[in-house]
């Protein structure tokens, strides 16, 4: 534990840093966070909320198995489905946080999936610094909206990328 109180140190300075120097970001995330749920809100509502509230009307079976990658789009236009969370989007936006964009495109069973590849990822990977990656690509999953980009891979070669030992 003591090897890595270094790591720990630099982490806590930088987060108190990033804190006390750039307090307009703060203020923003906080604004943010402070109005999710709100219809007329941020983007944070749009990436958190969106998702679920089109799952909710979706199907049953789609609900099982999702509308399918690639699909959404049309989905969306062909069905006509809005919700609450969109204000300016155009109809058939995909915007939405990638846990959630799992979830509609893929359904039950793909999240299923998905948590279960976590999870071996978090058994597998005992390594402090690879645990940590993997919350934060955890945390990165829920607040954005990357899924399959390279911003969203990348973080996975790094866990699964050759260990030290």
């Amino acid at each position: 534990m003591i090897r890595y109180l270094p790591l720990f140190i630099i982490i806590i300075i930088s987060g108190i840093l990033f804190v006390f120097i750039d307090n307009s970001v703060m203020n923003q995330v906080m604004y943010r966070v402070g109005t999710i749920g709100e219809e007329n809100s941020s983007t944070g509502s749009l990436r958190l909320l969106r998702g679920m509230a089109i799952f909710e009307r979706l199907p049953i079976e789609l609900q099982i198995l999702g509308v399918g990658l690639g699909s959404l789009k049309s989905y969306l236009v062909t069905n006509f489905i809005v919700t609450i969370y969109d204000n300016n989007l155009p109809i058939g936006n995909e915007y939405m946080n990638t846990l959630s964009y799992i979830l509609v495109n893929t359904g039950i069973v793909g999240i299923t999936f998905f948590i279960i590849f976590v999870g071996t990822l978090f058994y597998k990977y005992q390594e402090y610094g690879k645990r940590v990656l993997i919350i934060c690509w955890l945390f990165f999953s829920i607040a954005s909206s990357d899924f399959l980009s390279i911003n969203y891979v990348y973080p996975l070669m790094l866990i699964t990328s050759r260990s030290n030992n």
